[in-house]
């Protein structure tokens, strides 16, 4: 009904500070609606085992959505029903940047598109959201180095274009 309204597919986006809210209110929104799955916008829940400071929710099962990407994302968290994508799924020591992290995010919520369902982004990177919202273009006048692992190709600045979304975004406070 409201999707016909919408000239783009559509994406919430909760954000805000850290213990306002943001997954609480995104799990019952996804509760109230039945056809919503969670897609983090946290730097550090990526990561695999990084559990104690992370304020990571709901439990690590087996990816029972009937995705194409169930072969890459063999588990998922759960909020009781409701799955939360690109949680634990980078391991601690491995590489994961702004580029690797707008790739997957932009996968995952086409996605869940696909399947009929409400993508709801939902974290505190500012930087992440920002990104995918706008689009990024970095501007570095800094010197490049070859012996410096950080100015590796690898992590050369990215341009990303913005998505073609019909954004809702909400920005929570604490009470």
């Amino acid at each position: 009904m409201i999707q016909n309204a919408l000239t783009q597919k559509p994406l919430l986006i909760i954000t805000g500070p850290t213990a306002s809210g943001k997954t609480k209110l995104a799990f019952q929104i996804g509760q109230h609606f039945g056809n919503c799955e969670l897609v983090s916008a946290d730097s550090r829940q990526v990561y695999q085992k990084l559990d104690i400071g992370t304020g990571k929710e709901g439990i690590l099962k087996q990816n029972k959505t009937k995705s194409s990407l169930c072969d890459k994302y063999q588990s998922l968290r759960y909020i009781e029903e409701i799955p939360q994508w690109l949680t634990d799924f980078i391991a601690p020591e491995a590489n994961f940047t702004l580029a690797d992290y707008l790739d997957a995010t932009k996968i995952v919520i086409e996605d869940i598109h696909s399947r009929g369902k409400l993508p709801i982004l939902v974290g505190g990177t500012g930087l992440y959201i920002t990104a995918l919202i706008n689009g990024y273009n970095p501007v570095s006048n800094r010197p490049r180095s070859d012996k410096n692992p950080r100015h590796s190709n690898s992590l050369m600045p990215i341009e990303n274009s913005p998505p073609n979304y019909d954004i809702l975004l909400l920005c929570l406070d604490i009470p």
